[in-house]
Parts: C-alpha cells; sequence; structure tokens
C-alpha cells in the first residue's frame, strides 16, 4: 500500500512540474523598443533594443500604424516568434509609446 501511495506522489509532482513548465512558456513574452519609421499604413520599426538580440539593427514589420507617427520611439510586447520575412514579422500583444 505504501508503494501505492508513493507513485501518486511521484505522479503529483510530475504533473505540477509539467504544469509549470507549461506556464512559463505559454506566459513568457519578449519585449523590444524601436523608432517608427515607415507610414505607408504598415508600423515598420527600427530596432533600438531587443531580447531577441538579431533583430536589433533590422527593421520590422509588426502591423498598422493607428496611433503611432514616423519617428515615435514604442515598446513593443510580442509572443517571441518571428517570422523570418522581408522585413521579419512580430505578432504584437501590445504596443505603447516609450516615456
Amino acid at each position: 500500500m505504501k508503494i501505492i501511495k508513493s507513485h501518486w506522489k511521484i505522479i503529483l509532482v510530475a504533473v505540477l512540474l509539467i504544469l509549470a513548465i507549461y506556464a512559463v512558456i505559454k506566459f513568457s513574452h519578449s519585449y523590444l523598443t524601436g523608432t517608427v519609421i515607415d507610414d505607408n499604413g504598415v508600423l515598420v520599426l527600427y530596432v533600438d533594443e531587443a531580447d531577441n538580440e538579431t533583430l536589433v539593427g533590422e527593421k520590422l514589420s509588426i502591423g498598422s500604424l493607428d496611433d503611432f507617427q514616423v519617428g515615435d520611439q514604442v515598446i513593443v510586447e510580442y509572443d517571441g516568434g518571428v517570422m523570418e520575412s522581408s522585413p521579419p514579422q512580430i505578432k504584437a500583444l501590445s504596443i505603447r509609446k516609450a516615456d
């Protein structure tokens, strides 16, 4: 009977560990700062700083301009993925003007 109880404890710990890893992956986001450089209806940034160092110095397309103008400094929260296109694209979760 003690063997069965210890197996359940091991299974419970394993399930909790898997759930914790899933939460970290699902809810961890990446950030970048950039300068708006294009205004043809698409928000294109020159990336100044980024969690993903390969994006620094790149032009990056992230959606429509809406409330931003050429020259604005913005902070972008994104899901971490980068589409390999020209220019590269990301899925922005939030975009706000830098202070």
